[in-house]
């Protein structure tokens, strides 16, 4: 006869069996779904990314492509939006211009950009004790530092000292200002360990100061500093530029009124894009581009010019 309670037990084992295996599949199941979840979340917030930092790329180039007149008034306009000519619309958020991307056909998502046109005279944060003005110089090319505003309501470098300063102990730098009665200062500036630091006979100023309270935006410290003292104006004329040419090696250059409460003329304008996505009303994704565009100069090659024996370029 059979056993009942063992056909029972039997029975009791498959079906505990069965649900362990069911249990198993799905939470395989489940795992597997939530990583293709997770996965497909990952995508799309990485295109909407990359979306919203290419509108805002968008309303860059807008902005690059405008002459410095439009990007002047632009940056005291109020509201800044004002010359149709233009094309940027009007927006809620002060200060800022709007610029549409337009959308593909089967898109349900608005992109644009915010922007924002200002002129600055520093881009190092006052917080470093010093109004600073920092940027790059690659070997034997110049970059020029405004020390004079023609505009009416621009303005000057007031005098007293300036404190310059790079970061490659390799490079060195030559530098002058000048005025259209010509040069009215100059040197070179090498530091210890350049190669090229026994020029002594080059009326060369060879430094080696470390001031911890120079700080660049990444949060470097200067190593390379020495102050000058630089007149608001000599017999030579009020000085318009400071041109600095990188000599033996690319290197990171500042510049610093010594005085925390003096700031330099502008320099050119700050550019700031807000690309934005939205869909049905409401923002998605905002990626922030800031752009730093300085004043046009003259390139390296005029600086022979500038020191013709013939007489100074008027």
């Amino acid at each position: 006869m059979p056993n009942a309670r063992s056909d029972k037990n039997k029975e009791g084992q498959a079906l505990l069996f069965a649900v362990v295996a069911v249990t198993i599949a799905l939470a395989i199941g489940v795992s597997s779904a939530s990583k293709n979840i997770s996965s497909i979340s990952r995508v799309t917030r990485t295109d909407s990314a990359t979306k919203a930092y290419a509108a805002a790329e968008g309303g860059l180039e807008r902005l690059l492509k405008l002459p410095d007149t439009s990007l002047g008034l632009m940056a005291v306009a109020d509201p800044p939006c004002t010359d149709p000519a233009l094309g940027f619309e009007e927006t809620d958020e002060a200060s800022f211009c709007r610029v549409t991307l337009e959308p593909s056909a089967s898109s349900q998502i608005t992109t644009y950009a915010n922007i924002k046109v200002e002129k600055f005279n520093y881009n190092l944060p006052a917080a470093s004790s010093r109004y600073g003005y920092t940027f790059n110089v690659a070997q034997g090319t110049t970059k020029e530092v405004v020390l004079y505003e023609s505009d009416a309501a621009g303005g000057k470098w007031p005098g007293g000292t300036m404190k310059i300063c790079l970061q490659n102990e390799n490079a060195a730098i030559y530098y002058y200002a000048y005025s259209t009665k010509g040069v009215v200062w100059k040197g070179i500036l090498i530091p210890n360990k350049s190669p090229e630091n026994d020029l002594a006979e080059a009326n060369t100023d060879t430094f080696s100061l470390t001031d911890s309270s120079i700080t660049t935006l990444k949060g470097d410290t200067y190593s390379y500093c020495n102050n000058y003292e630089f007149p608001a104006s000599t017999s030579a004329g009020n000085p318009y530029g400071l041109r600095i040419t990188a000599l033996y090696a690319s290197t990171e250059v500042a510049v610093f009124p010594d005085d925390a409460n003096v700031k330099l003329p502008t320099l050119g304008y700050k550019l700031t894009a807000k690309g934005r996505l939205e869909k049905d009303g409401k923002i998605t994704e905002t990626k922030v581009v800031v752009v730093y565009r300085s004043l046009p100069f003259m390139p390296q090659f005029v600086s022979s010019a500038i020191f013709n024996a013939g007489g100074p370029v008027n």
